[in-house]
């Protein structure tokens, strides 16, 4: 009897050219790699991007307005809100009917942190792809922006 294979490479795959298989594979992969980037945070990747949009945007600290800028949905931004209060590291406030998000001192002081762990999984991503990193990004903004378009148009 022959050994089967532990592994097959995703371009062996029986779905190798499908869109879908390849960009969950990929999706899949970067989230393994920025999960273990951002472990010295104590926070996974998406409440540490968060955290730092909160800590760097004083001016529009509004729900609407980050889940604009890291284009995900409202109540994505809300639940990752609330994991973030029960950390004590964001509050909520409402001034004249408008929520705002704020950071507190536990997340100021934890932003040397959040930084690095940024820093070091753009390092990465750049050690393991090269010049690629920029490329396929750039290609994966533009192919997302091209889908959404052709939804929107519809």
């Amino acid at each position: 009897m022959e050994p089967v294979k532990t592994r097959l490479k995703a371009i062996d795959s029986v779905y190798a050219n499908s869109l879908y298989f390849s960009s969950g594979l990929l999706a899949r992969q970067v989230d393994k790699l920025a999960t273990e980037v951002w472990k010295p945070s104590g926070l996974p990747p998406a409440q540490g991007y968060l955290l730092l949009h909160v800590l760097n945007d004083h001016l529009y600290p509004f729900p609407n307005v980050i889940s604009n800028r890291l284009l995900l949905s409202p109540s994505a931004i809300t639940h990752l809100v609330e994991k973030l209060e029960k950390k004590e590291l964001v509050w909520r406030y409402y001034e004249s009917n408008w929520m705002y998000i704020a950071a507190t001192q536990k997340a100021t002081d934890l932003k040397p942190v959040l930084i690095e762990c940024e820093r070091h999984f753009i390092e990465r991503c750049d050690a393991l792809l090269g010049a690629d990193a920029g490329v396929l990004t750039s290609l994966m903004n533009r192919t997302a922006d091209q889908l959404y378009e052709s939804r929107e148009k519809r």
